[in-house]
């Protein structure tokens, strides 16, 4: 893996709107969290649609370009979309990922979306990328651990590591930024992080990839991110890592079991799983459709963790050779940037 080289003031952040631009009645919270970047000490570029309202920012081919310049940019440190959205998929055609594995690399950082474009970086050129907290959620005033790893991930060099712990607890609700623009992360009720199998410890290792299900569903079952071939490439091991933002449960089984079916959840040394925003009603719930997909799989499977959609958002870092372990109902993480 190749790992971007720590962020330093005086560092240019670049905010893109790879899928989603922000829309008006959001402009206070974004000049909110771009006032908290130059606080600490970055120069801030604005993408060009970043400020573009709609179901996307611009054209496929606008977005990509950008992005491309932005990727290629020796005078941009990091890129940092505000958040996701929904259509990240229809860049993948247009960027030249042949150009991206020759350039030196520069954190790609945020969730849900952003995901599409980060674990395919990560995969095709070797570039490690950033699954954390979006730039919306990095508010200046926001002391919660969420906002500080991100800024204590950036600010890593090669050969150093990243430790983490399960929450205390978790925010049930996202915050309204319309109306409280200046919203920080409060934990509300009590984190649960447990394994599916009902076991009370686990030890395992390798390299993350992972990201948003929604958008890597399909990548996960194509040639785009094979994680057969990133097994292949690994030595250590690979662990999966995975968040759900809007699919059904019957949705997220099919989801798995589809990436089951290529092969792709075989010989994996674990799979974490975040708490999901779509928890299910009746017979069939979200749990149900994990026991159901999951069955036999043979690594261990850590589930309701701090990633995605349900706040707060650990940093897990994208081709980090990692040290997980499970005890007494928490989760550390030790990311090693090797």
């Amino acid at each position: 893996m190749r790992y971007p080289a720590p962020l330093k003031p005086g560092d240019t952040i670049a905010v893109p709107a790879i899928s989603s631009g922000v829309d008006a009645p959001f402009w206070p919270r974004l000049d909110y969290v771009l006032e908290g970047l130059k606080q600490r000490g970055f120069q801030v570029r604005e993408g060009d649609s970043l400020r573009k309202q709609g179901l996307v920012s611009a054209s496929p081919e606008a977005r990509a370009n950008e992005l491309m310049t932005l990727l290629l940019d020796e005078t941009v440190a990091a890129i940092m979309p505000p958040w996701g959205g929904d259509f990240a998929l229809d860049l993948l055609p247009h960027l030249d990922f042949d150009a991206l594995a020759n350039a030196a690399p520069k954190w790609l950082t945020g969730f849900s979306d952003i995901s599409t474009i980060s674990a395919v970086l990560s995969y095709r050129c070797q570039w490690a990328t950033m699954h954390c907290a979006n730039l919306m959620q990095l508010g200046i005033n926001d002391r919660s651990a969420q906002v500080e790893q991100v800024f204590t991930a950036l600010n890593l060099s090669l050969g150093q590591q990243l430790q983490q712990r399960s929450s205390q607890c978790y925010q049930a609700t996202h915050p309204n930024y319309r109306t409280h623009p200046n919203a920080v992360f409060k934990g509300d009720i009590p984190t649960h992080t447990r394994m599916l199998s009902g076991s009370h410890s686990a030890q395992f290792a390798g390299r993350l990839i992972g990201g948003c299900a929604d958008t890597l569903f399909p990548l996960l079952c194509s040639s785009l991110l094979d994680l057969k071939q990133w097994r292949a490439h690994n030595n250590q091991g690979v662990i999966l890592y995975l968040e759900n933002a809007e699919l059904s449960p019957a949705q997220f089984a099919r989801g798995l079991l589809a990436v089951r079916a290529t092969g792709g959840l075989e010989n994996l040394c674990g799979i974490i799983l975040g708490r999901s925003l779509c928890l299910g009603q009746g017979d069939f719930s979200y749990y149900d459709a994990l026991d159901y997909a999951l069955q036999g799989v043979a690594c261990p499977v850590v589930i309701d963790a701090d990633i995605g959609h349900v706040a707060p958002n650990w940093v897990m870092v994208n081709g980090a050779d990692t040290e997980c372990e499970f005890k007494q109902g928490e989760l550390s993480l030790v990311q090693h940037y090797r």
